[in-house]
């Protein structure tokens, strides 16, 4: 109707890591003395990589409330859910 209005949206994305950004990598802040290094012992991330997604905005005069569902199709099939409110000024 005029006041509200609820929106639903899905979408797929396939990715493919040409380099090894995760393996030995050495961190730091600009501005910083010193850095951390940063190893993928527990081979969590893989070269390629997927993402199901399904979500929904539904507006109600200056407030929306909305969620959103990611499942990664990767070795160990993870998954976020987000939800919340926000209030336009």
């Amino acid at each position: 109707n005029e006041r509200d209005k609820l929106s639903v949206h899905a979408g797929a994305m396939y990715y493919h890591e040409f380099a090894e950004p995760y393996h030995s990598l050495d961190a730091s802040i600009y501005g910083m003395t010193g850095s951390y290094r940063i190893t993928d012992y527990e081979g969590i991330y893989d070269d390629d990589r997927g993402v199901l997604s399904a979500g929904f905005d539904y507006d109600i005069g200056d407030f929306t409330i909305y969620g959103q569902y990611n499942q990664y199709i990767e070795d160990e099939n993870p998954m976020s859910i987000n939800a919340g409110l926000k209030y336009r000024f």
